[in-house]
Order: structure tokens, then sequence, then C-alpha cells
């Protein structure tokens, strides 16, 4: 299809008009979006102040709130898996479960820093979830789940540690729930 910009008033001198002829195209790369590609461009002054694309350069429309399904099927999984993972080891750290808590004494913390921890393991939980509605949220959220988890395998490091398979689940989680954050909502 062919769709071409009338005039717009007060550009260029009397009589001058100004045109761009764009074809309308889908692509199968990205499914739910249309490229229009500019094909003539016509303009009476050097700066054009319609901000009109430069030739290979193509407008983007979209036509689906998402990016696209695989992402955005990616995006709820993940983040309701993660939002799961954590809320069971935040609730598991509060309640003062036998298996945190020789995870805490093995790692030398105080037994004291339980709440703490799985207070911050709650936040971020509730912070995925809550991204759903606010996206910056949810960001965020997976950003600190990934320094939580760094700072676990530092404690693991420290004391000499190499019982990893735990920690490495969360971590990829997490890891994972940023990725697809900024995959579905950019980086802001």
């Amino acid at each position: 299809m062919l769709a071409e910009r009338p005039a717009v008033a007060g550009h260029g001198s009397a009589g001058e008009s100004h045109q761009v002829t764009t074809v309308r195209q889908r692509t199968r790369e990205r499914p739910g979006w249309v490229y229009d590609f500019p094909q003539t461009r016509s303009c009476s002054e050097k700066s054009c102040p319609l901000d009109l694309p430069i030739s290979g350069y193509p407008l983007r429309t979209p036509l689906m709130p998402t990016k696209g399904k695989p992402v955005f099927v990616a995006y709820v999984t993940i983040n309701i898996l993660a939002a799961l993972f954590t809320g069971i080891a935040a609730v598991t750290y509060l309640i003062g479960h036998p298996y945190p808590k020789a995870q805490t004494e093995m790692k030398r913390l105080p037994i004291s820093w339980m709440p703490r921890l799985g207070t911050a393991l709650a936040a971020g939980s509730l912070g995925l979830l809550v991204g759903f509605a606010v996206p910056a949220v949810g960001t965020l959220a997976s950003f600190g789940l990934v320094l939580y988890f760094i700072g676990a395998f530092i404690a693991h490091l420290r004391v000499g540690s190499r019982k990893l398979v735990g920690w490495a689940v969360f971590f990829v989680t997490s890891v994972a729930t940023l990725v697809v954050n900024l995959a579905h909502h950019g980086l802001w």
C-alpha cells in the first residue's frame, strides 16, 4: 500500500509542498510490526521540521501492545516462576525453617540476618508481581534479585562452599527475569 503525506501548512515557500511516499510492509522477522520504507522524499529546506526518516531507517508502528507474542509469553512465564521461587524462599527464611538456618550458619552469617534476607526476597518477589502493572518496579525488582544472588555467591565463596546448585537455579532465574523485563519493556 502506498501512502502520501499531504502538504503541511507553513512549510516551505508558497506553492511548495512536502511529500513522502512510503511502502507499508509486514516482515517475518518481527510479526506485529509494520515498517514504512521511504521511497521518495522532497523538502524545500535543508533541515526538515517534520522529522521524516532518512532513507534506510524504517518507521515502526506497533500493531500489538507487546513486541511479539514469544517475548510476552516468556516475560509472563519467567516472572511468575521467579516470583514463586523467591516467594517460597522468602517464606522459609521468615518462618525460620531449618534449611535456611543451616545455610546461614554454614556461611558464617548471624542468624539475626535471616528475617532481613527473607524480607529482601519477599520484596523482590512482590516487586516482580507489581511489575505487571508498573514495569519499572518489575525491572528494578529483577535487578535487585540479581544483586542479592551475587551477594549469596560471594558468601558461598567466602567460606569455601562449592555446593552451588541451589544458588545457580535462583541466580539463572533472576537473570532470566531481568533479561525478559528489559526485552519486553526496554531499558526505561
